[in-house]
């Protein structure tokens, strides 16, 4: 099987990007251009990540996982690089959300106040950290999601349509 150097996109012969044929005996040039344009987008999903494993970041089970766990979660807030957390408070200007990003110290209250605090999803997007930076921002959510009550603490890594766990901890019981 080959490609033809547009990330998979099915060619005459129906082989794609190292996978299974996508479009099985359907040419190129007989394809209407919607199911080109799905064509490519499945290509795209399928093949972006070929030669790096049998899991894509797109598919694997620990996204799946991480999905589950955010259901079950009693609130999902996105925290920045920054170190801010988008809560969902915000405005829509044509038809785009702004978010207003807090503080751990702008939120503590309103954390403590909070009355289900069996879970939380703490989603980090688009970093850039080192391994050291990150492990220490990972231990520093948890502490202060633990000290506002909080039971469970998940921190998860976004990505476009995956996610990674960085960190899944319950809160340690005090001694008596």
């Amino acid at each position: 099987m080959r490609c033809n150097g547009l990330a998979g996109i099915v060619v005459r012969d129906g082989s794609s990007c190292g996978r299974e044929p996508l479009i099985a005996g359907v040419g190129a040039k007989s394809m209407t251009t919607s199911f080109k344009q799905i064509a490519i987008a499945v290509a795209l999903i399928c093949c972006t990540t070929a030669g790096h494993g049998d899991e894509t970041p797109l598919l694997n089970a620990t996204s799946a996982r991480a999905f589950e766990i955010e259901k079950e979660a009693d609130y999902v807030v996105d925290y920045t690089t920054d170190e801010q957390y988008d809560i969902g408070i915000g405005h829509v200007e044509d038809n785009v959300r702004h978010s207003h990003l807090f503080t751990q110290n702008e939120l503590e209250y309103y954390f403590g106040q909070l009355k289900h605090k069996d879970l939380i999803v703490v989603v980090i997007r688009k970093n850039k950290w080192d391994k050291d930076t990150a492990s220490k921002r990972v231990e520093q959510i948890n502490s202060f999601l633990f000290k506002c009550g909080f039971s469970r603490v998940v921190i998860q890594q976004g990505y476009g349509f995956a996610r990674g766990i960085w960190s899944d901890k319950t809160k340690p019981q005090q001694a008596h």
